[in-house]
């Protein structure tokens, strides 16, 4: 869940793409699965439920134009966690932008547990598989866009091998970075 008490700053965080993440078991009772038709719903309904949106079908309307042109790699590069009833509790997207140079940087997208699945190892499974696609990528970096309302989630980030930086994916300079910075080294004070 986004934390909204606190300032909104972005924040860029970066990992070498060879580096190997040692994987840890998933949880018994989550299964995982890949983007299937119809998931567009799904995805809307859990990004709601954890603030990025604040209706659904404002969520739906951002599925629908940025994911739905892709739509022939989603099985490929968006990941859900299910909980025992089936019903999806977690997402996660290998994302592809092209940087300045027309260069293809992958980007771990769109990383999102629902409330009552918080704290279980969920968004690391997430994680394991959107890393596991993103290495495949000729690149030497992959990136995580994310912001200070996600502080809880920038710690899993960072044992995963992810630094915050001073720039976006780019290179361009981050100006909300020393902002960010601050409001993190407050909350971990």
């Amino acid at each position: 869940m986004l934390d909204k008490t606190i300032p909104y700053a972005e924040l860029w965080m970066a990992r070498p793409t060879k580096d190997l993440v040692e994987m840890k078991s998933v949880p018994h009772q989550i299964a995982m699965r890949t983007y299937q038709p119809g998931d567009a719903e799904k995805w809307a309904a859990l990004e709601t439920a954890v603030g990025e949106f604040e209706h659904e079908t404002k969520a739906l309307q951002y599925f629908e134009e940025t994911f739905i042109p892709e739509a022939e790699a989603l099985p490929q590069r968006m990941f859900f966690a299910l909980d025992q009833q089936g019903a999806v509790i977690g997402t996660a997207t290998a994302w592809w932008k092209k940087d300045k140079h027309g260069h293809r940087v992958p980007i771990v997208h769109w990383v999102a547990v629902h409330p009552r699945g918080q704290r279980q190892g969920i968004a690391r499974q997430l994680l394991y598989q959107v890393l596991a696609v993103c290495q495949q990528a000729d690149a030497p970096m992959i990136y995580l866009h994310t912001q200070t309302w996600s502080h809880g989630a920038i710690a899993l980030y960072q044992e995963l091998g992810f630094e915050i930086i001073e720039t976006d994916s780019d290179g361009q300079i981050n100006p909300d970075y020393p902002k960010a910075v601050a409001i993190l080294n407050q909350l971990a004070d």
